[in-house]
């Protein structure tokens, strides 16, 4: 099962985010968890923002161009 899991990372990395434009970003790092690396992504993307989480730690990023969908609310 975790095999899965890193592939998935894999997949993301190497093929999903550069598709996005964000292939010249390092979203991983020792020691800070994603919601650490979802703040850095959103305080360098301009314009506005949609986040999909659950995530209500990520509710501190709400702003005039950042807006969280959460589809169990």
């Amino acid at each position: 099962m975790w095999y899965s899991a890193f592939r998935q990372f894999v997949l993301l990395r190497e093929d999903v985010l550069p598709r996005l434009g964000l292939d010249e970003w390092n979203l991983y790092q020792d020691g800070y968890e994603a919601d650490d690396l979802v703040a850095v992504a959103v305080s360098r993307i301009e314009g506005k923002k949609i986040l999909v989480s659950q995530d209500h730690d990520l509710y501190q990023l709400l702003g005039d161009n950042t807006f969280i969908y959460n589809s169990r609310a």
